[in-house]
């Protein structure tokens, strides 16, 4: 039973299942030797794709916090030309 390159996920754009690759023709192979359905087939392919997508980018790093009252006046005025405002003093 040939089996379809379809997985229970959506690709991403630019990634694509290549059937003429060994590992897809071993898949399919121990697939059909174990009498695999299409659906099962399908969720099984789809959850190696999800494992072999690269992890998401770490969260950048909080911007550490301010003392505004410990700054020079020439870091408080180039603080506050670049975001539009001073820090609040609520901490």
């Amino acid at each position: 039973m040939p089996y379809e390159a379809k997985t229970d996920i959506p690709l991403l754009p630019g990634e694509r299942i290549d059937e003429k690759s060994p590992l897809y023709a071993a898949f399919a192979a121990d697939a059909e030797k174990r009498g695999m359905s299409q659906k099962d087939f399908s969720a099984h392919l789809g959850e190696y794709v999800r494992r072999s997508r690269a992890p998401a980018a770490p969260a950048p790093a909080p911007a550490p916090k301010l003392d505004f009252s410990k700054m020079s006046a020439r870091e408080q005025f180039a603080y506050s030309l670049t975001h539009g405002s001073t820090p609040s003093r609520r901490g």
